[in-house]
């Protein structure tokens, strides 16, 4: 199942304030698992984007697919 899934929202503010729009995207492997996660925050504003990078330990004599790091920052880019 690689590929990508992306949910968005809104919330109203209290006070008249308007509202907030968000967006985080999550990118698959060919086994399923996250490959990397971009965090858009709130869509209004530029400074608060993130992206983490997933990487796995494959061991397939064992069977063994276990998370080795994450880690990254949206200046990284993805």
């Amino acid at each position: 199942m690689a590929g990508t899934a992306k949910a968005s929202s809104r919330t109203i503010l209290s006070g008249n304030r308007g509202q907030r729009r968000t967006e985080i995207e999550h990118a698959y492997d060919s086994r399923g698992r996250i490959s990397h996660t971009t965090d858009r925050g709130d869509l209004a504003k530029t400074d608060d984007d993130t992206c983490t990078r997933y990487e796995y330990v494959n061991d397939d004599d064992k069977h063994v697919y276990t998370p080795q790091k994450a880690g990254g920052d949206a200046d990284e880019g993805v």
